[in-house]
Formats: structure tokens, sequence, C-alpha cells
């Protein structure tokens, strides 16, 4: 590794670091004493298990885009997946409303060599899943614990018959959008996605701004 990358890595973790501490500085505000002393009194083996499950759900994220991913490129790796994974967490976790994570992840889709249009099909496919998994699993909350949540809210029946419209409809109407209809297509090797405008947008873009990026992404 030349002076050039070990400048360029140690820029970028100083960068993390500082976005990171703000980031938890501004969420945790003047209460940054009491959450150190809460984390003090914690139980040992509970954080561990907390540590456990976070680094679980971080793999299967990557494991979802992983899989994903190879649909476009057999080579895709488990470590792109990963780094790409953690690199749309970060991105969640500092813009508002968690709205930076997915660009960013196209882009580094992009510089691991999917282009735009294929991997924001990838990204909405996932999003389908995520959605229809929610929907399942509180489908069979809800039978099982339906009278435990009626006697808390006498509303709740209502209340859950509007959230069940609402998720039904966003998945019914992403599903239902050429994209995704052409990247299940793609699944079974029938027919494939045609790269449109916004690949030649995200190209254009590419080759009039130099965005640098940690080698390790395109690695």
């Amino acid at each position: 590794m030349n002076k050039k990358n070990i400048k360029k890595y140690i820029l970028n973790v100083a960068i993390i670091l500082l976005v990171g501490g703000l980031s938890i500085y501004f969420s945790i505000g003047n209460q940054l004493e009491g959450t150190i002393e809460s984390l003090s009194h914690c139980h040992l083996g509970w954080l561990l298990v907390v540590v456990i499950l976070m680094l679980i759900f971080y793999l299967i994220n990557a494991m979802n885009l992983t899989l994903f991913a190879r649909v476009y490129k057999e080579d895709y790796c488990l470590k792109q997946g990963i780094v790409n994974a953690m690199a749309g967490i970060f991105f969640n976790g500092i813009t508002p409303m968690a709205s930076g994570g997915q660009f960013y992840q196209i882009y580094a889709f992009n510089k691991q060599g999917i282009k735009a249009t294929y991997s924001s099909s990838i990204l909405l496919m996932i999003f389908i899943v995520y959605q229809s998994v929610l929907v399942l699993y509180t489908s069979i909350i809800m039978l099982l614990k339906f009278a435990y949540f009626s006697s808390l809210y006498s509303g709740f029946f209502s209340l859950a018959i509007v959230g069940f419209v609402i998720n039904l409809v966003v998945i019914s109407v992403n599903a239902d959008i050429p994209v995704f209809q052409q990247l299940v297509m793609h699944i079974f090797r029938t027919d494939k996605l045609i790269a449109g405008a916004f690949d030649a947008q995200i190209g254009f873009l590419y080759q009039t701004h130099d965005y640098s990026l940690p080698d390790c992404i395109t690695a």
C-alpha cells in the first residue's frame, strides 16, 4: 500500500469517526452522562448478546445484497456485500430521515461493476421482500396475541386493518412496476433488464465528477 492510499484511508477513517461522533452527540445531547452511567450498570452478558444480534443483522443484510447482486454479477463476493451494507447503514444513520443510504449503495454498486439500473432493482426487490416478511410476521403475531393487543387498545383491529392495507398497497405498487417485473424475469433467465436513462445520467455524473471511494469498495 503506497503513501497516497494510506493517507486516503486515514482521512476516510477520520471523517467517519468525526461524523459518527457528532451524530451520537446530537442524538444523545445532554443525556450523555446518564447514558454512560446506565451502560456501566448493564449486565455484560446481555450487552454481548446485543452485539452478537447486531452483527447477525449486519451479516444477513450483506448476504441479501450479495444474493441479489449475483443475479447480475456472478463473481460478486460476500466481502463486497458487507462493505456495501455497512456503507448503506452508515449513510442512513447520518442523513436526515435515512435518505442517503440507498443512494450511496447505488454508487457503491456502480464502483463494484453493477450498473445503476440493476442496483436500484436489487434494492427495490430487497425492500419488497422486507415488507412482505414484515406483513407475514405481523399476521402471525396478530393471530397468536390478538386478545392481548385488543385488551390494551380497543381500536386495535381497525388500526391493524389500516396498516395491512397500506403495506399491501405499497407491496403491490412496487411489485407491479416494470423494473421489478423485468428483474423477476431475469432471475429465471428469461429476460434481461435494459439500462435506461437513469444509467446514462449516472454515467455522465461519474465522468464529470471525481468521487473518491476507498479501494476496498471495489475489491
